[in-house]
């Protein structure tokens, strides 16, 4: 299943963006340190800026 995952900057606690994560993007997202998505309307995985080169890189992950 999905997840819906909220992004934020670290240092505001802004939030940039709301997306969706399934099990492989989450593996993925903590092997890389850098975001990776489930993209519903590509129905693939998306690496967050492997197009526009706005990567994510992460600093932390939280779940509640």
């Amino acid at each position: 299943g999905l997840v819906p995952v909220i992004a934020q900057e670290h240092d505001t606690g802004r939030v940039v963006m709301f997306a969706w994560m399934n099990r492989e993007s989450l593996a993925l997202s903590v092997e890389r340190g850098e975001a990776v998505y489930w993209s519903r309307s590509r129905a693939k995985l998306w690496h967050k800026g492997e197009e526009s080169g706005n990567v994510q890189r992460i600093r932390s992950i939280r779940a509640a």
